[in-house]
């Protein structure tokens, strides 16, 4: 069997594998609607990446294999379109549900630490 062909169940991405969304419980009782409430989803990793731009993979690759001296030298405004790229749509959550779990155990720290900088050069001018 091919890679393309292979699938693998991930704990569901939009409810973090506990079924409900409390801040939905007032529709269908918080019932996740991707997972139907069995807080987990079957993907094809293969077939959900190639759907990404090359340029979203090609960036999302750079992250997952970051480590936390990746950021040490990135300006606050390069880190924090890191961030939001992370956080984004374009196919990301469901092609890499590791992205952004990943990019806050290794670089929300060092984000935290430029966005201080960047709050006391403001109030410092």
């Amino acid at each position: 069997m091919s890679n393309a062909n292979k699938t693998k169940t991930i704990d569901c991405p939009k409810c973090d594998g506990l079924g409900v969304i409390g801040a939905f419980g007032h529709i269908a009782s918080g019932v996740c609607f991707c997972c139907n409430g069995n807080k987990t989803i079957t993907i094809n990793p293969a077939e959900l990446i190639a759907k990404v731009s090359t340029d979203s993979r090609t960036k999302a690759e750079w992250v997952l294999n970051s480590t936390p001296q990746s950021y040490a030298g990135l300006s606050f405004s390069k880190q924090t379109a890191i961030r939001d790229f992370c956080h984004g749509g374009w196919g990301l959550p469901e092609a890499y549900p590791n992205l952004l779990a990943h990019w806050f155990d290794v670089a929300n720290e060092s984000f935290c630490i430029a966005q201080d900088n960047k709050l006391a050069e403001h109030y410092a001018s």
